[in-house]
Formats: C-alpha cells, sequence, structure tokens
C-alpha cells in the first residue's frame, strides 16, 4: 500500500519510496518548512495528521520542479482564503482586496521559498548542484506524472490546512 498523498497533489503511476542518505530527514524538512511558513508567510504552523480528503474544498496547488543532481517537485496545496492571507505577508494588501491574481502569485513565490530551502538541503546530501524552476500555480489538484512521493506534510494555519509534498521524478 502506498503512502497518503496530500489531498489535492496526485503521483500518477508512483509509489512512496523509503528514506536514503541522500535526502534529508523528515524532521529537517519539517523544521525548514516552518520556519518558511512563519517568517515568508506571516503564518503560525503546526504539523498536523492529513484531514480526510471529503472535508476540503476547492484548493489551488502550486508546485517548483528541481532538477540537476536531483530532479523532484516540490508542490503545495492550500484554499484560495489561505493563499490569500499569504498574500497579506508576501505583498502587505489587505486580505478583503486581495485578487485572485495577487494570491495565486503569492503562492507561487511562498512555493518557490519553499522550494529553494528544500533545493539546499538537497544539493548539499547528494554533492551536485541543483536548479529551481519558476512556480506553476494551478485550480484544483495538481497531477505530478511518473514521480514518487518522498515525504509529505499538512500544516494548519490558524484553520486552514496548508499540504507540501515532495516527490522524486523517475525516468
Amino acid at each position: 500500500m502506498g503512502a497518503r498523498q496530500p489531498r489535492t497533489i496526485r503521483v500518477l503511476s508512483g509509489d512512496s519510496m523509503s528514506k536514503d542518505d541522500k535526502f534529508p530527514k523528515t524532521n529537517d524538512i519539517a523544521d525548514v518548512l516552518a520556519q518558511v511558513i512563519e517568517t515568508f508567510g506571516g503564518l503560525e504552523a503546526r504539523l498536523v495528521p492529513a484531514a480526510p480528503v471529503a472535508s476540503q474544498g476547492p484548493n489551488w496547488c502550486a508546485r517548483v520542479d528541481i532538477s540537476g543532481g536531483f530532479e523532484g517537485v516540490v508542490a503545495t496545496s492550500c484554499s484560495p482564503a489561505l493563499a490569500r492571507r499569504i498574500a497579506l505577508s508576501c505583498f502587505g494588501t489587505d486580505v478583503a482586496t486581495v485578487s485572485d491574481e495577487t494570491a495565486r502569485e503569492a503562492l507561487g513565490e511562498f512555493t518557490h521559498v519553499i522550494g529553494g530551502n528544500i533545493k539546499s538541503l538537497i544539493s548539499q546530501l547528494v554533492e551536485a548542484p541543483c536548479q529551481l524552476q519558476p512556480p506553476i500555480v494551478t485550480s484544483g489538484a495538481a497531477a505530478i506524472a511518473g514521480a514518487v512521493v518522498r515525504d509529505e506534510f499538512s500544516f494548519l494555519c490558524g484553520n486552514e490546512l496548508l499540504d507540501i509534498g515532495l516527490l522524486e521524478k523517475r525516468a
């Protein structure tokens, strides 16, 4: 049986993967994620077990691809309301006046910062440079073909969930 996938990040024809010494430890990743969420996102974050899919509303997903010494994806998923709160922290705008475009841009930038921090951890372990691609933001589920789940996290930010998946692409 495969590992639980973040509620709107689907891995197509992938599997969960065991940890190895060329991938950061789960606790190290969780610490980095919490720091980025709290500093860049301006949100108090608490790591929680995953919520059932049926209890969640529509989400936006953002992803950044990592290439080079490691081929993978960092994907985030959250409600539009949480993306607006992230935009407030990023751009200093009023949550009530944040447009969908601005909130999606903030979610993409937020995911890019998370990806950059994860890329740095991975680059040190694989002893090879990695590059980060620009973020892509979508409405609904993000499907990532040919990838395996390396780690996944759900954070409670206020009363909103933020899911983060770290995936490795397979050739």
